[in-house]
């Protein structure tokens, strides 16, 4: 099986200021946009597991419903970039923690730093929330890991139970 470490960013520590330019909460109109750029991202990584824009628009849907775990609205976060969504975060609280769901960059919008703006905006609310640490789980060989790294997410045991 694919190493899926387990990674937390301490929320405590001074983040970078982020540029929020086109980045905003995402609202249930936008899951089918959302959805698309999930599907489009997945698709041909280490990741893909055959989803298509239906099947991700049934996991939004599903985290949304809290399925894994109560959903952080607040941190539903998607930047866009020529009137369409290029990228979402999606953050949930799994075994006591802020945990990100999901996030998700369309290869159309690779590398302008989409990510990593999204990340930082999602950290920073979590943190004005009153939140010390954001987690996520990511396949070592996910190039997403190295930005997380970058981001000072640092690799921890997996929580007791998982």
């Amino acid at each position: 099986m694919e190493a899926r470490p387990y990674l937390v960013l301490d929320l405590s520590r001074p983040l970078p200021e982020v540029d929020r330019t086109g980045v905003r909460v995402a609202r249930e109109a936008d899951l089918p946009a959302m959805a698309e750029v999930m599907a489009e991202a997945y698709r041909g990584t280490v990741d893909d597991e055959g989803e298509d824009q239906p099947a991700a628009l049934a996991e939004l849907r599903s985290t949304a419903a809290g399925t894994h775990g109560p959903p952080l609205p607040d941190a539903w976060l998607l930047a866009e970039e020529a009137g369409e969504v290029a990228a979402a975060v999606v953050c949930t609280r799994w075994q006591g923690l802020p945990f990100v769901a999901q996030a998700v960059t369309h290869p159309r919008w690779q590398r302008r730093g989409h990510g990593t703006r999204l990340l930082l905006a999602a950290a920073t609310t979590l943190r004005a929330g009153g939140e010390t640490r954001l987690s996520l789980i990511v396949t070592r060989r996910n190039p997403a890991h190295a930005l997380y790294q970058r981001l000072g997410f640092t690799e921890i045991p997996w929580p007791e139970g998982t």
